[in-house]
């Protein structure tokens, strides 16, 4: 399967429309990743905060804070083509994988997690390699799973 790497900065409106354009009526899941606020959850979240990800079964895009805008990387299976939604794509020849990984539970003695729960107590996670000339250079989360 043929994969798509974009790169842009949006503002938080352009990015909450990627998300209404790309997932429509399917899933959203988010990670915020401040250092003092990780956690994953089901939806997209009221503050974006400085970092995360938002992701589904048709693509993820991983935004961090950089003044007025967000630095985005977006993946995805499907090719943009001519939107309103200004990204460029990532040089590459990306072929995708799908993966599931699981999750270490979070009352392991030796994880200390910011959240008490994965979302819909998650077992595992379902995900993409993206490979560029065979080497994998990045996973796309598409979902938890059971």
């Amino acid at each position: 399967m043929r994969g798509f790497v974009y790169k842009g900065c949006l503002d938080e409106a352009k990015i909450r429309e990627w998300v209404r354009q790309l997932m429509g009526d399917s899933p959203v899941f988010h990670i915020v990743e401040d250092l003092d606020d990780y956690r994953p959850g089901i939806g997209v979240p009221d503050d974006l905060k400085r970092k995360g990800r938002l992701f589904g079964a048709e693509g993820e895009i991983r935004y961090e804070r950089a003044g007025e805008v967000f630095e985005c990387l977006m993946l995805t299976e499907q090719e943009l083509g001519h939107t309103h939604i200004p990204m460029v794509p990532v040089p590459g020849d990306w072929e995708v994988e799908d993966a599931q990984h699981i999750l270490i539970p979070v009352s392991t003695p030796h994880v200390n997690p910011l959240f008490r729960e994965y979302p819909h107590q998650a077992g595992s996670v379902s995900v993409r390699f993206y490979r560029d000339r065979g080497m994998a250079v990045f996973t796309r989360m598409r979902r938890f799973e059971p």
